[in-house]
């Protein structure tokens, strides 16, 4: 906003100093649109984090450091460059990973470390099936019903935000979705939430492990 407010404000009494303007509201527009699309991720990220303090034992030294990370990454709002948030992101990630690795979680479930590893693991914004690279899937299905995001199909009070993929005939061969991620050693719950569709016509809440 305040890049926006600045670039609104500068004078423009010759067409060098209105190009100046244009070039900079324009960069202030490019990046409150990014900017906007990491606000959602970064406080999922923020609360994540919280909840690794709130759930778990570690050292003065590794809880400090996260919450000297976290604390400037609150200030993201207050960043003038989309690469400046992504950074802190960025770091504030590596932190977390940092810190859950050599905490002792409180909680008999352990730490749910989905948002460190993995990318829009709720697919969001996979508009197109085929879209999946771009943020962060792979697929190795190249045939068959390939639906995404119908929202007239969800799971009870869940995401509109999904998949529906299956082959006709032939069994599907290889991954239908997954990403490549590397984990440090330890013991893992691989959970994914789906639907089914029972003859009533209602979707269910399915949990497959």
């Amino acid at each position: 906003a305040q890049a926006l407010n600045d670039a609104l404000d500068l004078p423009v009494t010759t067409a060098a100093e209105y190009y100046t303007a244009y070039d900079a509201l324009q960069k202030a527009v490019n990046y409150s649109e990014s900017a906007s699309e990491f606000a959602s991720d970064m406080d999922a990220l923020l609360a994540a984090c919280q909840g690794y303090l709130d759930h778990s034992t570690s050292s003065e030294e590794a809880s400090a450091s996260l919450k000297a990370v976290m604390d400037a990454a609150k200030e993201y709002e207050s960043f003038t460059t989309a690469e400046a948030v992504t950074d802190a992101y960025d770091r504030l990630a590596d932190e977390a990973r940092t810190f859950v690795a050599m905490a002792a979680p409180t909680e008999e479930q352990g730490f749910d470390v989905t948002i460190l590893y993995l990318q829009n693991p709720d697919v969001t914004g996979m508009d197109v099936f085929m879209k999946l690279p771009e943020i962060g899937w792979s697929t190795d299905m190249n045939g068959g019903n390939q639906q995404t995001n119908n929202s007239t199909n969800k799971a009870d009070d869940g995401p509109s935000q999904f998949i529906e993929v299956y082959t006709f005939g032939t069994p599907q061969v290889g991954w239908i979705l997954y990403q490549d991620v590397t984990l440090p050693l330890g013991n893992y719950q691989l959970t994914a939430e789906a639907f089914a569709e029972p003859l009533t016509g209602q979707a269910s809440d399915v949990c497959l492990y």
